[in-house]
Order: C-alpha cells, then sequence, then structure tokens
C-alpha cells in the first residue's frame, strides 16, 4: 500500500489490466462522486465493486501498496 497525505493506493489486476484506485482516508462516509470515481478507476462494473469482499479480492490478486 502507498499512503501520501491522506490517500491510499490499491492495485489489482482485472480482466488482464492493472487498476489503481485512489481513496481519500479522510473523506468517510464516501459520497456518491468519489465512489462512482473509485468505480472507474477499478475497470469493475458497479455491481462488481458492491460485491467485492476480502474472498474476492484474494481471486483477483488485489493488494494495497
Amino acid at each position: 500500500m502507498a499512503q501520501r497525505g491522506s490517500h491510499e493506493q490499491y492495485e489489482g489486476q482485472i480482466n488482464g489490466t492493472l487498476h489503481k484506485v485512489t481513496v481519500d482516508i479522510h473523506s468517510s462516509p464516501y459520497d456518491y462522486f468519489l465512489i462512482k470515481s473509485m468505480i472507474e478507476q477499478s475497470g469493475m462494473s458497479k455491481e462488481e465493486f458492491y460485491g467485492a469482499t476480502k474472498t474476492t479480492a484474494k481471486k483477483i490478486n488485489l493488494k494495497k501498496f
């Protein structure tokens, strides 16, 4: 996991493409626009993103860096 100030970055491969998602950890609870941005950065559909769990994160080799 890389952390710079109040932002954390997560990376993982979705369908063979590396995606990085940046999260402002001090903006919790996240508003609609921030969640939409995280979904777009992730390369997942909204359903996949909301359905993600620790188990699915392991399946796609999601890592904090």
